[in-house]
């Protein structure tokens, strides 16, 4: 349950403080839909910041710094969430992520679907070849206005064409402002290390962050264990041979 607010004070020590969320490898500077609003409703709940990527292997984490983390468990406005996809009530949640490759056109190519996205602290997920548009809109999400219409929140995982690659989990960091998520791309035909785009809001839509991250510098590559045993022995014949050198001067 949400306890909090990220004030606009805390906002700026964290920004003059050098953390990483001062540094966002994508900037929510997106406007969807016909509403010309960022944010539609309260800054301090429905704001979001931006977004940091980066690649581990074959795990991708993308990392979603929001005001909105921490209220999906609160049944935030419940009364208007009176719809199937929204559990029949239990107020606004955490939307799917989706990506795609930078060659896809524009075209969603992945939903990651959230077990329960009224979580208060995250859980696993399933990773989605969407093969078309087959999402769940804030529409199916919400009943009555004030909210940003029309728009993809979610994947819809009754629809026939869609196809099950791979799972991953996700988190809530309430106090850090963050939401997670860590997909497993091994075997998704999605690239390791080229850039991203990617796309979330919570199922109301109020604001939704979308854009592309280019991942060749956040790659991370991570040696196998044997080459790692390989990299210490070097390190001890290094500093073995300096030792014999001075011995012997």
């Amino acid at each position: 349950m949400k306890k909090h607010f990220i004030s606009g004070l805390a906002l700026a020590t964290l920004i003059t403080s050098g953390t990483a969320a001062a540094n966002f490898d994508l900037e929510d500077n997106y406007i969807g839909g016909s509403d010309p609003r960022d944010v539609i409703g309260t800054d301090s709940i429905f704001n979001t910041l931006g977004l940091n990527a980066s690649i581990s292997g074959s795990i991708l984490t993308v990392d979603i710094f929001t005001h909105f983390a921490g209220y999906a468990d609160d049944g935030l406005y419940s009364s208007i969430t009176q719809t199937e996809a929204s559990g029949w009530g239990n107020g606004i949640g955490y939307g799917d992520l989706f990506l795609a490759s930078t060659s896809a056109d524009g075209e969603w190519e992945y939903g990651f679907s959230l077990d329960n996205r009224w979580s208060s602290t995250g859980g696993s997920g399933e990773l989605y070849l969407l093969n078309g548009a087959n999402f769940l809109y804030s529409d199916d999400f919400i009943s009555a206005g004030g909210y940003r219409n029309g728009y993809e929140v979610a994947v819809d995982t009754d629809a026939q064409a869609v196809e099950q690659v791979g799972g991953g989990s996700w988190s809530v960091n309430e106090a850090e402002g963050i939401v997670s998520f860590a997909l497993e791309l091994e075997g998704t035909g999605l690239p390791y290390g080229d850039g991203f785009t990617f796309g979330w809001g919570m199922t109301c839509a109020n604001d939704v962050i979308k854009g592309t991250v280019e991942m060749d510098n956040n790659t991370v590559d991570v040696p196998e264990p044997g080459a790692l045993g390989l990299v210490g022995l070097g390190l001890l014949g290094t500093i073995f041979g300096r030792r014999r050198k001075k011995l012997s001067s």
